[in-house]
This record gives C-alpha cells, structure tokens and sequence, in this order.
C-alpha cells in the first residue's frame, strides 16, 4: 500500500477514536452529573457545553452589518476582516 495512503488511513481512524472517546467521556460527565446532582445540573451541563461555544463563535463569525449599508455612526472597527 501506498505510504500516502497508510498515513491518510492512519490519521483518519486516529481522529475517529479520538472523537469517539472525547464523546463517550462527555456523556460519561453528563451520567455523573444526573446521578450525583440530578436532572437540572445534567441539563445545564449538556446544554452549556454546547450552546456556548456555538454561540461564541456565532458572534465572532457575524458581521453586525448585514442588512443594511455602513454609516458614518458606525463606531466598530469594520476594516479589520
């Protein structure tokens, strides 16, 4: 086999465990919360540590100009894209 080909294969199962373990610890903390501190903790736990970071990187990816056109008003540092 090509040694391209073993890398890729190699680096593409490697990024498939790891993804499945970082998943199953997840779920492993959201387990423990359910059992030590109830439904609400789980919840927010689960909820938090997805919204979060969806949202995060929502407001960094926005441009707060869509819809409309830039005015003279504007104080946010539009030319730093």
């Amino acid at each position: 086999m090509n040694p391209v080909v073993r890398a890729v294969y190699f680096m593409g199962n490697s990024f498939l465990i790891i993804v499945a373990l970082l998943s199953a610890v997840w779920w492993v903390i959201v387990a423990h919360l359910y059992v030590a501190y109830g439904l609400p903790a789980a919840l927010a736990f689960a909820m938090g540590s997805t919204i979060l970071p969806a949202a995060a990187i929502g407001m960094k990816h926005h441009d707060h100009h869509d819809g409309y056109d830039h005015h003279e008003g504007c104080n946010s540092r539009c030319d730093r894209r």
